[in-house]
């Protein structure tokens, strides 16, 4: 499940960051201010979500050897981003990143 999780984690970013650098050799939009924010914003949060993915995976190497079943169950997820059934500081931070990449 991790693996396929990783696999597709990781592609997608690389698939985007192929489309900005494509949007920012265009000659009409190399001088748009627009694209060169969205081009900031996207690699700030493509770089969070990459650290944090690292993060999480880290921990998990670290507390057990059997990865991939760790991974699989959603309990070492759900207590990296929650305490209880409301959001820890990860969490809000996740939320907090996701919503200011979308505005």
């Amino acid at each position: 499940m991790y693996g396929l999780l990783n696999s597709e984690f990781i592609q997608s970013i690389e698939i985007q960051k192929a489309q900005i650098a494509e949007s920012l050799n265009n000659d009409k939009l190399i001088h748009d201010k627009s694209v060169k924010l969205y081009d900031s914003l996207t690699t700030e949060y493509l770089k969070y979500l990459e650290n944090t993915s690292s993060k999480l995976i880290n921990n998990i190497k670290k507390q057990q050897s059997n990865f991939d079943g760790e991974f699989s169950k959603n309990t070492y997820v759900n207590n990296f981003f929650f305490e209880g059934e409301k959001c820890n500081k990860t969490g809000n931070e996740f939320i907090s990143k996701l919503k200011k990449y979308r505005t």
